[in-house]
């Protein structure tokens, strides 16, 4: 599973989330080309970034074989991977009326977004994944609303091919006696 998997499964959850509570599903776009596409609010556009990869984990204790994997069915990580993620949400609350105070209504309007949001890559990622930062862009208030990017890690580690050898066996000629 890539990046792009992993991105699909939050989206679809946050998705599913976002219509289960009558609210409205931002639009999705990927990659830094798109964050200078001004989409209307709300919209959530994810950033790869750096992230360092290092010596695998063990995955707990028993034997070398155990810790990597069974070859076939769950290949052993290479390498762990901590990919960087920039979402960059922009949101908008209702119109203001009067003079009121819309940068508020929008910060609230990112906010709803983005507990959503941490809640979907929870229910997708389980514990492979931290959020590490926060910041906001409150200069940007505007008919697009404001900005809120949360920085995120995800545990994606390279892993060895599924093991071809070890297939198993389907159909297995049985011989009553061995031929000399």
């Amino acid at each position: 599973m890539g990046l792009i998997d992993v991105i699909a499964l939050v989206e679809d959850q946050l998705t599913l989330t976002m219509r289960g509570l009558n609210l409205e599903v931002p639009l999705f776009r990927f990659g830094e080309n798109d964050l200078a596409v001004e989409d209307a609010p709300p919209r959530i556009v994810w950033v790869p970034r750096q992230g360092p990869v290092g010596a695998p984990d063990k995955l707990g204790g028993g034997t070398n074989a155990s810790r990597l994997g069974d070859g076939a069915t769950s290949p052993g990580p290479l390498w762990a991977r901590a990919l960087g993620i920039d979402v960059h949400i922009w949101g908008a609350g209702p119109p203001v009326a009067n003079g009121g105070d819309q940068q508020r209504a929008d910060i609230g309007a990112c906010e709803i977004i983005g507990r959503h949001l941490v809640t979907a890559l929870h229910a997708q990622l389980y514990g492979s994944y931290r959020v590490t930062s926060e910041r906001w862009d409150t200069t940007s208030v505007s008919n697009l609303g404001v900005l809120w990017i949360l920085s995120i890690v995800v545990g994606m580690p390279f892993v060895r091919e599924a093991d071809t050898l070890s297939l198993p066996v389907i159909d297995f000629p049985e011989t009553p006696v061995i031929q000399h």
